[in-house]
């Protein structure tokens, strides 16, 4: 909270800009991120993200930094306070429209089962080398989402897709009550998300985030449930969002001074939480004090870190936008070093043999200018994941191999893990 008040502060003299969402009253949810997550664990939070990054052990100084828009923030500068990023703590947070992150989520849950079945971790370059993960390897992904953002559509494609391959998935829902400012139960006919899993065979959980022991020990559970290999789950966390949606919406606008006020004395997990454990004996009012003293000294250190560093160079717009140089050839791009042994592993002779012909014959086609659009793609499809095994596909028809031909053979080579069928969706 001392962080996020600091945010509000700078905001206000202008050295923070653009849009930016403090979580002020939501604390539980991130005591249960550092309690419960793991570094290893993907996360892929909303909009509403600097208290999930630091949790996350996200370092302050560049989350603050990147607010300032500075060259020592988490994106340089580029991201700004709705897109935090940190490979290192595999903290992919702020997407900045609502429910975009989820589908995301899943592609995020997919890639560790995939890890598991081709046999791949990370270098200490954060990309894939040819070494198995440990055999205690117990991975999950994470996605955040508002209780308004989980009426979105993207919500049913998640729980479908995280059922249909079981994935180490924790849906976790944040419920303030309102969706910006509208009322939530004035737009969803059933604000209890965490039921919508039912359908799926995805069991949820609901818990007060005024209590963030009970959120700790609750989300705790939910977590070694989808540890445990059984599958996604939900958790859906009953807060209330103290500030407005953003600095550009007061809090006392729509008539809600007199309730925050109320919310301030009342619904505060903070509060709430240091009168139940000094009156146990748990810590005392002065160690109480003291721990205060230190996180304000550690948030004015960031935000002088953040004051002093420079501006991103004019050029860095340039490589952002142009990453490769213009005369790049992507067809003599090298694929990893483990290529072939990959291959060799996860492809039988006999389905190398096929697919080597079929690429062949292709190939003969485009030579002589007799090759149709469908199959051009499908050539593509199949040289890129020979050349880089951490490929996938995921789309409709890929069982059946039709749509013009353009799936043909990828999941009869690679595997239903690298070679998914979708549901079919034309409306995107």
């Amino acid at each position: 909270r001392g962080f996020e008040n600091a945010c509000n502060q700078q905001y206000m003299q202008g050295k923070i800009r653009g849009f930016m969402h403090l979580d002020n009253g939501q604390e539980s949810i991130p005591g249960l991120l550092d309690y419960a997550i793991k570094t290893g664990d993907k996360k892929l939070s909303y909009y509403r993200e600097h208290t999930h990054a630091l949790a996350s052990g996200v370092d302050a100084g560049e989350i603050m930094a990147e607010l300032f828009m500075k060259d020592t923030g988490s994106c340089r500068g580029a991201g700004g306070s709705m897109h935090i990023f940190d490979r290192e703590k595999y903290f992919q947070g702020g997407w900045a429209l609502v429910a975009e992150q989820l589908p995301y989520a899943c592609g995020a849950a997919k890639s560790i089962l995939l890890d598991r079945e081709m046999g791949f971790t990370d270098n200490e370059e954060y990309k894939k080398k040819d070494e198995a993960p440990p055999a205690d390897d117990d991975r999950i992904a994470v996605v955040f989402v508002g209780e308004g953002g989980a009426q979105n559509g993207r919500t049913a494609e998640l729980l479908n897709a995280a059922a249909k391959d079981n994935l180490p998935l924790l849906l976790l829902v944040i419920d303030n009550g309102r969706a910006i400012n509208t009322f939530t139960p004035d737009v969803a006919r059933n604000s209890n998300v965490y039921e919508q899993g039912s359908h799926y065979g995805v069991p949820g959980l609901l818990v007060d985030g005024m209590n963030p022991a009970d959120v700790a020990k609750g989300g705790k559970a939910v977590i070694d449930y989808i540890r445990s290999g059984k599958g996604p789950a939900m958790l859906q966390v009953h807060t209330y969002r103290f500030n407005g949606h953003s600095p550009a919406d007061p809090e006392h606008e729509r008539g809600r001074k007199e309730e925050k006020a109320w919310a301030r004395q009342e619904q505060d997990p903070i509060k709430s939480f240091e009168n139940k454990y000094i009156e146990n004996g748990t810590f005392t009012e002065d160690e109480l004090k003291d721990a205060r003293k230190a996180v304000l000294a550690d948030v004015k250190e960031c935000v002088a870190f953040a004051d002093k560093s420079p501006m991103p160079p004019v050029e860095l717009a340039k490589e952002l936008e142009f990453p490769d140089a213009a005369d790049t050839d992507y067809n003599t791009r090298e694929g990893p070093a483990f290529a072939d042994e990959v291959n060799a592993r996860t492809i039988s002779p006999e389905k190398m043999a096929v697919i080597q012909a079929h690429i062949a014959g292709l190939q003969e086609k485009a030579k002589n200018g007799e090759i149709s659009i469908g199959d051009a793609i499908n050539l593509a499809i199949h040289e890129e994941m020979l050349r880089d095994p951490t490929t996938t596909i995921h789309a409709e028809d890929l069982q059946a191999g039709s749509s013009y031909d353009i799936p043909k053979l990828t999941q009869q080579t690679y595997g239903k893990g690298r070679a998914a069928d979708e549901i079919i969706d034309e409306g995107h």
